[in-house]
């Protein structure tokens, strides 16, 4: 029986570190870097100022096809609150990130990290992974992943950061 015990617990560390190394580097209360090398960015972009979400996809992630019309709903509803959604794709190839904008008609800016520089330096987990940084460049939420329930997670955050 303590072999079992043993064996369990072991499995429930794997699990544990594997969850967390799913994290990113980049967590809640950290100032998220500096968005240069993303292409089409314009020049002056500043992230402090305005609440941003920033969701980071690929043309060939399932999930994010999911994602993009509750991110085209978010833009509707908050982008008059001061509230700012942009795509960053992490495609490789200019046709592929084409693509992309063309099948899934985001309504907000997406924007092209080719090199991949921004997603080498937060660490994305996996795609897609949302964050949503308030008006002072502080990261405030991360959603890593797209399910049924994300929706109503990133409205409320996204609420809680505009309420005085």
């Amino acid at each position: 029986m303590s072999s079992l015990r043993h064996i369990l617990k072991g499995l429930l560390i794997v699990c544990f570190v594997g969850a967390s190394s799913m994290r990113g580097d980049l967590s809640v209360g950290q100032e998220f870097p500096s968005l240069q090398g993303v292409e089409g960015l314009p020049g002056d972009f500043q992230l402090k100022g305005q609440v941003t979400l920033i969701d980071f996809c690929a043309s060939w992630c399932s999930p994010c096809k999911q994602s993009f019309p509750v991110l085209n709903d978010l833009h509707r509803e908050f982008s008059s609150r001061g509230v700012r959604v942009m795509g960053v794709s992490v495609d490789t190839r200019s046709t592929d990130f084409e693509s992309l904008k063309t099948k899934w008609k985001p309504e907000f800016p997406v924007y092209h990290d080719a090199r991949q520089e921004l997603v080498g330096r937060v660490k994305v987990p996996t795609m897609p992974t949302s964050y949503l940084v308030d008006r002072d460049g502080i990261v405030r939420a991360v959603h890593v992943g797209f399910r049924r329930e994300t929706a109503a997670r990133l409205r409320s955050d996204i609420l809680a950061l505009l309420s005085p």
